[in-house]
Formats: structure tokens, sequence, C-alpha cells
């Protein structure tokens, strides 16, 4: 019940956006048919559009090179569960544990699975994006259910690299590729993979036919093992991870600006990290 892209530029730069609603839902008394793909034998208890679905771990590797990397994860399904599961790793990468690039898929992969083997609801979808020894960036895709678990890494499609997950997944990424060849004569494919990814999220969010997914855009980027999180620009004023910042908060937190109110959904103010250009 949620909604997470995570893409590829082609100068190897990665960004991670999701949705913020969470709905809680429970068994009817009686069956009842309900519309928008929820069960006819289940209700809303409760929504809201506060809910963190994007979240940054950081492994430190001062002990061999003096910094740290970072990895972006996206989550979708029971997002707690999801949380819960990235709370003990982070706190695990965070001292002078240190892994080889090429050991921490295997980590996250077997580190979540003792998560949801105890679970209640094990419906679990994640997005990891990582950079590879190499410095190469890849992108992992968790999809989980009910006694099946499989861990993966995404493959490239025509050498796009992207991720989607979550509610209408499958057509949701058909439609960010058509998009792409369908602006490919007018953009160059940095800025098209961009703006296609950032208008199929802002449409199922701003649908009204969309129970499950809605709220804020949030989002963080990721550039030479290094990511950080996103101020996002609405008409209405901006937010940090689904939550408002009044205006001032604006200037004071220093975190590139994603803005949504042009076509353009410009990336600004990166002065943090390596120059990123979308």
């Amino acid at each position: 019940m949620s909604l997470c892209i995570s893409y590829r530029t082609q100068n190897g730069k990665a960004v991670v956006l999701s949705d913020s609603r969470l709905t809680t839902i429970r068994k009817k008394n009686s069956v009842v048919q309900s519309a928008n793909f929820l069960p006819s034998n289940m209700e809303i208890l409760h929504q809201t559009d506060y809910g963190i679905k994007v979240q940054i771990l950081t492994q430190n590797i001062s002990g061999s090179t003096g910094s740290q990397f970072n990895i972006v994860v996206s989550i979708a399904g029971n997002v707690s569960l999801g949380l819960q599961c990235l709370a003990h790793i982070d706190a695990c990468l965070m001292t002078n544990f240190i892994l080889w690039a090429e050991d921490i898929p295997a980590y996250l992969e077997d580190k979540i699975n003792e998560f949801w083997n105890n679970a209640r609801d094990q419906s679990l979808q994640m997005s990891f994006v990582l950079n590879n020894h190499k410095g190469k960036t890849r992108i992992f895709e968790l999809n989980a259910d009910d006694n099946f678990f499989e861990f993966f890494e995404v493959n490239e499609v025509s050498g796009i690299l992207i991720s989607v997950i979550g509610d209408n997944a499958f057509s949701v990424k058909e439609k960010i590729f058509s998009e792409i060849n369908r602006q490919s004569y007018t953009e160059d494919l940095n800025t098209n993979i961009h703006k296609s990814a950032i208008t199929e999220l802002k449409k199922e969010i701003e649908s009204q036919s969309n129970l499950f997914v809605g709220g804020k855009i949030q989002g963080a980027i990721f550039n030479d093992n290094v990511a950080i999180y996103l101020k996002v620009k609405n008409e209405d004023g901006c937010s940090i991870r689904a939550a408002k910042i009044e205006d001032y908060e604006e200037e004071i937190l220093e975190y590139p600006l994603l803005d949504l109110t042009n076509n353009n959904f410009e990336i600004k103010n990166y002065s943090h990290i390596k120059e990123f250009s979308i």
C-alpha cells in the first residue's frame, strides 16, 4: 500500500521517491462489497499521509578509508516491518562492522529475512540503491508475502535502470517507459527519465481513485556513495519526508530542493555532496 520509484540516471546518479500515505485495515464483521481493490471482507481503520517510506542507511568504513557510504531504501507493503529491519541494520552498519560492497546485498537479504520470518503481516516490498566495489550504482528489490520471499537485482532495460514497487507497480513502470519513449526526441535521456518518473508518481498520488497512494512526495538523491534527503516544494509549501516545514525552515534546513511547482522538476541547491545534475 505504497508507491516507490528508484532510478539511475545515465551519469551514474540515482533518485529515490515515494508517496507518504499509510493505511491500516481490518476484517469486517460482515462481508460487504468494496471498490478500489480493497478486499470485500476488509475495511479501512485509519489513514495518515505522514508515513516515512524512504530511509538512508550509513556504513562507517573509517577503519579502511576514513569515510562512509550510504544505501537508500524505499518501503512498500508493511512499512512498519521494513523500518524495523532497517533500524537494526543501520545500528550494525554505523559501527566499524565493515562489509565489502559485494557482500552487502546478501547481508541485507539475510537480516530482513530474519525479521520477516517472525512477522504476522509478511507483505513487504523494498528497493535498495547502492554502489558496488567499482562505484557502479545498482538497485535490488525485495518481494515478500506469506510463504514467499525473493531478493534480486534489478536489470537494465534498454540501458535504463528503474525500480517500481507497491500498488500498481507493473502498470506504473510501463507508463514510465512509455513516457520516456514519447519524450525521447525532445529531452536528453537523464532529464527524460527524471521527469517521466515524477510525472507518473504525481499522477498516482493525485488520482482520486487511488485509496492507498497519496499524501506528499518524499525522497533522497544518491551520488558517489553519498545520499541526502530531499526538500520537496509543492504549491502549498515545502516538506521533508512527508512533514510540512515552515518558510523559515526552508532556508535553515540545508537539503537539496526538488521543485514540483514547474514541469521541469529540477533539483536545486545541491551543494552538500558532489555536484548532482539531472
